[in-house]
């Protein structure tokens, strides 16, 4: 099987030479490597132009990170596509162990492994990912493959429409994840092995929670409640729409902001404690600061669209 690798990148010139570099590493070498420039500013095209014809390097108009994966999978000239994004890396085994994953598995259109999440520097866990047979209902609530984890078959992308371009901050993964579990529910396989090392900067991620909430709930009714009906999907709409103001709560309480408008929304849509029952302990701790400040202002109820 041959395998092109593609690299979206967007004004990171400084670490899209770690990516590059751990995709030539494999011991089993890719086929061809695109690097998808989405309108940098920086030196990206100096940083690509070092590694010569080892690597295809496309400029586009910036349009978000979904737009320039589907640019690659465009362009790509080979049967399967292997996301990396410009600041994680693979680790050298990955394709070969992906490789024989799929080889392995008659059917299969795509193949995900564990990975290292590396927060600041500092490698903080195993990153376990569940297996395909538990992606259903799990799925609904958080997504299981990252991009850097993936190789997928390149006709199942456009079959089921490739990335959303309308997602240009987040989501665009999870909602890719979601249709193409839906459309292939046994086409998948896993490596249950780190074979990738993902990257965050825990003082830059938290900053970007009010556009990941507005972008998530995007996806509630058209991804995220796909083959419900009835009671059941109303259900699950508020079970969703609960973790994910709740997950803004978080993201604000490490922006230094107060998390309490999200937190009391999230209780609100789902009270139980069947979801993220951490909720409870946070709301806790958010009362004590507020009255340890001694603040008597309303809180105001954030935007999220309809409540059902």
């Amino acid at each position: 099987m041959r395998i092109s690798a593609v690299i979206p990148t967007y004004g990171c010139s400084r670490l899209l030479s770690r990516a590059i570099d751990s995709v030539l590493a494999q011991t089993t070498p890719v086929d061809e490597l695109l690097v998808i420039d989405d309108g940098s500013t920086d030196d990206t095209s100096t940083v690509a132009a070092r590694y010569g014809d080892r690597l295809r390097y496309i400029y586009q108009a910036n349009r978000g990170a979904a737009a320039a994966r589907n640019r690659g999978v465009l362009e790509a000239r080979n049967e399967w596509i292997a996301f990396l994004d410009h600041d994680d890396e693979w680790l050298p085994s990955k394709m070969a162990k992906q490789v024989a994953a799929l080889q392995s598995t008659p059917g299969a259109i795509a193949c995900y492994c564990w990975f290292w999440w590396n927060v600041s520097g500092e490698v903080r866990e195993l990153g376990r990912l569940p297996r395909p047979t538990e992606f259903w209902p799990n799925i609904r609530l958080r997504t299981p493959v990252l991009p850097s984890l993936l190789v997928v078959k390149k006709s199942a992308l456009p079959e089921i429409g490739g990335f959303r371009e309308r997602l240009r901050t987040s989501c665009e993964d999870w909602d890719l994840t979601i249709r193409l579990a839906a459309a292939f529910p046994s086409g998948f396989v896993l490596v249950e092995e780190p074979l990738a090392m993902y990257y965050s900067d825990a003082g830059n991620t938290s900053n970007r929670h009010e556009m990941m909430l507005e972008q998530s709930l995007s996806i509630v009714e058209e991804s995220l409640l796909m083959k419900l009906t009835g009671i059941e999907r109303k259900l699950w709409r508020r079970r969703i729409r609960s973790v994910l103001f709740y997950q803004a709560a978080v993201g604000s309480r490490r922006a230094g902001v107060s998390g309490l408008p999200h937190l009391l929304r999230s209780l609100l849509e789902w009270p139980l404690p069947t979801v993220e029952p951490r909720r409870f302990l946070t709301l806790a701790v958010e009362l004590m600061q507020a009255m340890s400040l001694g603040s008597n202002r309303r809180v105001n109820m954030p935007r999220g669209g309809r409540h059902v």
